[in-house]
């Protein structure tokens, strides 16, 4: 039997609309991260809010306890998990406007979301494999495919849960998964928004289900 993987998201612009509300949860408000006063841009804040909002929707539609969400630990390189339930895995992420949550009994398991926008290829060839930089060149969307091969390196590095163990460049990926410290990791494309790209990382086949909350 295939692990199951819940993915919600919402966006900001939606999310504005019940923000006041939903800001006065006693629940949502004890479970944001001690150091997000610390941050400099609102919209970061508030995608945080809404990223713990997510992963409350999501607690609550796979059956647990909402009282997870005020029970969250980090581990030594940072990765966030459930004290209470540490093989209840999850992972968030935000770019632009909108904002996406995985979560699931795995507990490596990493997402990452980016907005597409112009940039100079050639200033990110450093981090890429030679494999990769080849399969770029020779495609007739490489824009598009780099977004790919930077978005599954972010996920996976998430999910890995060690931090940037390993350059991007010396990351290899080969139809959808990874091999790193000899552990195979699984990629999945996440069609959430044809502006974004959304890719999600885990350490076995899963069965994903995504729903929109805003």
């Amino acid at each position: 039997m295939s692990h199951q993987v819940l993915v919600v998201y919402g966006y900001l612009n939606a999310f504005k609309k019940f923000e006041v509300s939903l800001r006065n949860q006693e629940i949502l408000k004890k479970s944001l991260p001690s150091d997000i006063r610390s941050y400099r841009n609102p919209k970061d804040i508030d995608a945080s809010f809404l990223g713990r909002f997510l992963l409350l929707k999501g607690i609550e539609k796979l059956g647990y306890p909402k009282e997870y969400l005020t029970d969250i630990g980090y581990s030594s390189y940072g990765k966030p998990f459930f004290k209470t339930h540490p093989k209840l895995g999850f992972s968030i992420s935000h770019s632009g406007d909108l904002v996406v949550c995985a979560i699931g009994e795995i507990v490596q398991i990493g997402i990452d979301v980016e907005y597409y926008k112009k940039i100079n290829l050639h200033n990110f060839k450093s981090q890429l494999t030679h494999l990769q930089w080849e399969t770029l060149e020779a495609s007739s969307q490489p824009e598009k495919l780099f977004y790919q091969f930077w978005v599954q390196k972010e996920a996976l590095t998430k999910a890995n849960g060690k931090g940037l163990i390993h350059s991007f460049s010396e990351i290899e990926i080969m139809n959808n998964i990874a091999i790193i410290e000899a552990v195979s990791w699984y990629l999945f494309s996440l069609e959430i928004d044809q502006h974004y790209c959304c890719w999600l990382a885990l350490n076995s086949v899963a069965e994903i289900r995504i729903e929109k909350v805003f």
